[in-house]
């Protein structure tokens, strides 16, 4: 493994090894259950496969468990049309508590553009983990609180009026109809 400047963090360089390896998405863990279409996974499937270089960025956890950290869309893409083909990702070892990990996750989402699902599967996982503690989260991501709240809408509310929701910016609304 090499040594590679990651980030600076208050004038000090903080390195992070990391080396390539070929692994399938079937043996990375997410924290995710939404998976795309096989349809909308298909019109994207080749461009990830013509791609030079690693797709995802993975961490190697202590007891051999492979954390997905970038990559969603790839890793969703792969996951849907083949789990068994092995891609090359970028393989760091590193030691995170899962909120860490699911924080880390969330950040990618919001990165990388991925489908309001993820994000709003994040949101929940770390407001239920946090036991609803916005300032906490917003320590884990750096996030405002003003975006955290407009992922958060009931569990109860049929998947079709979520995605209405977000796209019209109606979380508050949707909620209280839910209430009643």
């Amino acid at each position: 493994m090499t040594g590679i400047p990651f980030k600076k963090v208050k004038g000090v360089n903080i390195v992070v090894s990391y080396r390539i390896e070929w692994i399938s998405s079937k043996n990375i863990n997410v924290r995710h259950n939404y998976l795309p279409t096989r349809r909308t996974a298909a019109r994207n499937y080749s461009v990830y496969l013509k791609r030079m270089g690693p797709l995802m960025d993975v961490c190697k956890y202590e007891d051999g468990q492979y954390l997905l950290l970038k990559g969603l869309d790839a890793f969703n893409i792969l996951s849907v049309i083949d789990p068994h083909k092995k891609v090359p990702v970028f393989m760091t070892e590193k030691s995170m508590t899962e909120l860490e990990w699911t924080a880390e996750l969330l950040n990618s989402c919001v990165t990388e553009k991925v489908y309001f699902k993820f994000k709003y599967e994040y949101v929940m996982l770390l407001l239920e983990e946090t036991g609803q503690d916005t300032a906490k989260i917003r320590k884990l991501t750096g996030w405002a609180e003003n975006d955290i709240e407009k992922y958060r809408i009931d569990k109860d509310v049929p998947q079709k009026y979520k995605k209405l929701a977000y796209e019209h910016n109606r979380q508050n609304l949707v909620n209280d109809i839910c209430r009643v």
